[in-house]
């Protein structure tokens, strides 16, 4: 995995196993431990701040990375040592920004590697050059410091200009994007790791009969009122077996950039092997008894034109797209619909999602995880229904 294909991804334990095996340069660091922040002497809280001054100066094709938590191997993959303590993502930005000529685009996450939590500064490309309008600590005042190979060098004039003619040119500052799951109804933030837990009824093997009694041969009502519908018992084991199979999920899209994100789309590809996917708009509804209660949804021409959540299935597998419209800098936004999802079986998913948007060169790439527990039940029988029919509303 190269540094120009992680510029456009978001932070995953794959990304970070990727930056694993690559050597500190000018867009990546390791550090055995954690800053020193809270209660420290400016002397030693002005090591990160140098740190992050030089990673935004430096000269690279994506973005940098200063892993936490991780211990350095020469000419092998570094070890996940794990830190517990980090920054809070809100402190470390007033810290750097209260200090700089400009604002640092920068952001703090914890990913879990092999059950330990690796603190992660990540530093996208942005306008240079940056530097503290006054001294602190060991960082001088007006120094443009640079990441150089593995080490930190001071900019001399010429290196400066260079920096101002290359970003005025190339580097306009890109949105940063994350993806979790979310429960819309109570606007919680899940994470990118959620547990569904449902029933999965086996299919009927033998027909369920008509709902209502045969009319008898020389006579049929004509009174609307007394029609059954037919099919009552059919649909609401349809209903009954899908409601209890497929549970609601939703999304939340953080812009944790100070760029807007223009026209944000996300598009899931998976399979559907033992897995039910499906639009809110087309989950079966509780059916009527009686055949003038049966009254058929109707879907708006605008309903249809703003809708945010589709999906198509294409043989095998499933397309899932959400589109958000445009996202303010370092704010969030939910996802107007849910999807339902199932599985007829223990199994875990995984999500491989790509984020698209009109200002960004490459789709940024993030994965999420479903896990599901799933309760087998024998099909329902036409007992089974008739009970549950007098607990429906």
């Amino acid at each position: 995995m190269t540094n120009k294909a992680t510029n456009q991804e978001n932070l995953s334990p794959q990304l970070v196993e990727g930056l694993l095996y690559q050597s500190e340069g000018t867009a990546l660091d390791f550090k055995l431990k954690q800053y020193p922040f809270s209660g420290a002497k400016d002397e030693n809280k002005s090591e990160l701040l140098k740190d992050i001054l030089a990673f935004a100066n430096s000269w690279r094709q994506g973005d940098a990375f200063i892993l936490v938590g991780v211990q350095a191997v020469t000419g092998g993959r570094h070890i996940p040592i794990g830190t517990e303590e980090h920054f809070d993502d809100a402190q470390l930005q007033q810290f750097v920004n209260s200090k700089t000529n400009r604002k640092v685009i920068l952001s703090y996450e914890v990913i879990l590697v092999e059950g330990k939590k690796i603190g992660i500064i990540r530093i996208p490309k942005q306008e240079r050059p940056v530097y503290a309008i006054k001294r602190f600590g060991k960082v001088e005042k007006e120094v443009v410091y640079y990441r150089l190979g593995s080490s930190t060098a001071i900019a001399k004039p010429e290196d400066i200009a260079k920096m101002g003619k290359d970003d005025s040119v190339k580097n306009q500052p890109t949105p940063v994007l994350s993806l979790q799951f979310a429960d819309l109804q109570n606007r919680t933030e899940l994470g990118t790791n959620i547990e569904i837990t449902s029933i999965a009824f086996d299919k009927i093997t033998n027909p369920l009969p008509d709902a209502g009694e045969k009319p008898s041969t020389f006579y049929i009502s004509t009174d609307i009122l007394q029609q059954v519908n037919e099919d009552y018992w059919r649909e609401l084991e349809q209903y009954l077996r899908t409601k209890a199979l497929v549970k609601p999920v939703g999304f939340m899209l953080r812009n944790q950039s100070s760029s807007l994100a223009q026209n944000v789309r996300v598009e899931i590809i998976s399979n559907t092997d033992s897995i039910t996917v499906i639009e809110e708009d087309n989950l079966p509804e509780k059916p009527a008894y009686r055949r003038l209660d049966k009254i058929p949804r109707i879907r708006s021409v605008w309903n249809q034109l703003q809708k945010q959540t589709e999906i198509k299935h294409h043989g095998q597998k499933w397309t899932l797209t959400v589109d958000f419209g445009n996202v303010q800098p370092q704010s969030y936004i939910w996802a107007t619909e849910a999807f339902y999802i199932g599985s007829q079986s223990q199994t875990e998913l995984t999500l491989n999602a790509n984020i698209y948007a009109d200002n960004l060169p490459a789709p940024q790439k993030t994965s999420l995880n479903l896990r599901f527990d799933i309760t087998r039940k024998p099909a329902l029988t036409i007992n089974d229904l008739k009970m549950l029919s007098n607990h429906l509303n």
